[in-house]
């Protein structure tokens, strides 16, 4: 309706006219609009600036317009906020990728006026906010929103990639009050963002730890005790999490190292999920890990296994060339792994095992060294040890 009344200085006209007959709060709407309608129609310079006030005002609403994405949104509707607190209500604001620069802008707007209309309704009506990635557009003073809703009884869940986003989207002292008004902050593993494993591993704090250190004395080796503060996990440890670990800081407690575990492994709401095309064409049903009834919630032997699986391998020090070669053959499947084991096994069996030279030298005297005395000494799974012989090839091949 803005957008026609700016768009039709017909419209315009017919409504200023009738405002200035309204008598709403005392004659100052009344006012208003008598002083807007001499701007608009009056013969003195001020309908110039009016003018171009209005040229921009119709360019800023044109996502408003005729045949554009809101017209059809904003034309019409038989919902109001309000009712999330008096109803059992679920409400869906979904964004057209293709549309996003208009419509996100939009969904900012509706995430404000939906907050506000929670805390003008003035009740402890318990009310949950999704917010899927919500840096994706900017809603407007989040900051105060999140310390108003709590009040209210509204709970949000908020979703973002890393911490980056939120301060590119908002800014410093906004990320501040993200994270100090949310109660759970949960960070599931395979996190590659700097600034968050920073932020995490400095609020994780500190814990005492025992090193111990080696001397040689007069009396042989000695070992000494030391007790340090380190961090309980470094950004290095954080940064090598696996991506089925997550970590969880629920209010004032210990840090929680769990392992996450997926909507289809939880029984019931495994069939409470209809089919997504990105798993197939059928309802995906893992095995069951939890299991959530009235009387509590349980966790099966099989998901117990795995989680104690999970911490042994992200204690467990393995090596370099362990990770290396892990991740080389981790993606061959068995049967062309049994064909080179097979392949390897035949070529070995002629020639026999490889043992390699590492020290040589001469038989005779410094004066006298004929070079077919040379003596070798090889290192390898069926080594001779030192033999003597005109040849000593640098690779010594033995069945047995």
């Amino acid at each position: 309706m803005v957008f026609r009344a700016l768009s039709d200085m017909t419209i315009l006209h017919d409504l200023l006219d009738a405002a200035t007959k309204s008598p709403a709060l005392r004659g100052e709407i009344a006012d208003m609009a008598r002083s807007l309608h001499q701007q608009a129609f009056g013969d003195d310079g001020s309908a110039k600036t009016f003018e171009s006030f209005r040229t921009n005002a119709i360019i800023a609403l044109e996502a408003f317009g005729p045949g554009n994405y809101l017209a059809a949104i904003t034309s019409e509707t038989t919902f109001h906020f309000r009712d999330l607190k008096k109803h059992k209500v679920s409400l869906y604001i979904l964004i057209d990728y293709a549309n996003a620069k208009v419509l996100g802008s939009f969904s900012g707007l509706l995430q404000h006026l939906a907050a506000e209309a929670m805390v003008e309704e003035g009740t402890n009506t318990p009310v949950l906010f999704c917010l899927d990635e919500f840096t994706n557009q900017k809603c407007a003073v989040l900051a105060s929103i999140l310390t108003l809703l709590r009040s209210a009884g509204v709970r949000v869940v908020m979703a973002t990639q890393d911490l980056n986003d939120i301060e590119r989207v908002y800014s410093k002292n906004e990320l501040e009050t993200v994270l100090s008004e949310t109660e759970i902050k949960q960070f599931l593993g395979g996190i590659r963002s700097k600034k968050t494993l920073d932020w995490l591993a400095a609020y994780l704090g500190e814990m005492t730890d025992t090193t111990s250190s080696y001397a040689i004395g007069r009396e042989g080796p000695q070992e000494s005790l030391n007790r340090v503060n380190r961090k309980l996990l470094t950004e290095d440890e954080l940064r090598r999490l696996p991506k089925e670990a997550q970590l969880v800081i629920f209010g004032n407690h210990k840090p929680m190292l769990a392992k996450k575990v997926p909507v289809f492994a939880v029984s019931p709401w495994r069939h409470a999920v209809g089919i997504n095309t990105a798993y197939g064409p059928k309802r995906r049903l893992d095995a069951v890990e939890v299991y959530i009834r009235w009387w509590g919630t349980f966790v099966t032997p099989r998901a117990a296994r795995a989680y104690r699986r999970m911490l042994r391998n992200l204690h467990r020090k393995r090596s370099q060339i362990g990770l290396f070669l892990g991740q080389l053959f981790g993606g061959i499947t068995l049967l062309p792994l049994a064909v080179v084991v097979l392949i390897g096994a035949v070529v070995l069996s002629g020639p026999g095992l490889p043992n390699l030279r590492f020290e040589y030298g001469y038989a005779g005297s410094a004066q006298e060294r004929p070079r077919h005395f040379i003596w070798c000494r090889y290192v390898g799974p069926t080594s001779p040890g030192v033999i003597f012989g005109p040849n000593c090839p640098l690779i010594l091949w033995r069945t047995n």
